[in-house]
């Protein structure tokens, strides 16, 4: 590709990840695919990133709705997902986070893993861990805004083998691999700072940024990220 062919998808790349860190969740995971090439973007990515232009067009009808009565004494709970192994031309999984206050969604992230993998476990645990991290950010935020949580904040996840070894008092073969820096979620949970439990995938909302969803499923998902149809 020439030199403006690159620039020009970086800038495009650049202005709808503001729109998906803004207002726009349901771009999330497509953007964490389009951001893999932004050194040299090839065909494919350059159609999908054409792809999803055209869907924000599309849905430009879309609103972002904070109901006051959502935020349910502002007690912030979370979800963490990870896809592993559904890609064969990038052996790395994608962590997905979503912070909701209530039921009213504050902040969610779907990033590619620096690490590859070599079980589900794994990757649902790094992903719980960027959850931890931005758990007792967004704490510390509530608290300076005079919303101090009280209660450990609550992050769910579908690996129950991800929880086990989360709090574990051991490492195991499985979680000895893991880099340091990923086991601080161990000491947010010990403090208190957060308490993790499991819910189904298909409950799970931190879906959505990890993987591909069918066309019924993800237009079921954008109610719960508060992405409404304007009226």
């Amino acid at each position: 590709e020439s030199q403006n062919q690159v620039d020009l998808y970086r800038r495009k790349v650049g202005t709808l990840n503001w729109f998906a860190m803004a207002t726009r969740p349901d771009l999330a995971h497509a953007l964490s695919k389009l951001s893999r090439h932004l050194a040299a973007p090839s065909p494919t990515a350059i159609r999908n990133l054409h792809r999803t232009l055209a869907y924000l067009a599309n849905t430009r009808h879309y609103e972002f709705v904070i109901a006051r009565n959502n935020l349910s004494g502002c007690v912030l709970n979370g979800y963490s997902d990870a896809s592993w192994g559904n890609n064969n031309l990038d052996p790395r999984s994608t962590s997905g986070v979503l912070l909701r206050l209530g039921q009213t969604p504050i902040f969610w992230k779907a990033q590619t893993q620096s690490l590859s993998s070599s079980s589900s476990m794994q990757a649902e645990f790094i992903a719980a861990a960027l959850a931890s991290d931005y758990i007792f950010y967004m704490r510390a935020l509530l608290e300076e805004m005079g919303a101090e949580q009280e209660e450990p904040t609550l992050l769910r996840l579908d690996s129950t083998a991800a929880i086990g070894a989360v709090t574990s008092d051991t490492l195991t073969k499985a979680t000895k691999f893991i880099a340091i820096r990923y086991h601080r979620i161990r000491d947010f949970v010990r403090d208190s700072v957060l308490k993790l439990s499991y819910v189904m995938s298909a409950e799970n909302l931190a879906d959505i940024f990890t993987k591909q969803q069918t066309i019924a499923l993800f237009k079921e998902q954008l109610g719960h990220l508060a992405l409404k149809v304007k009226e």
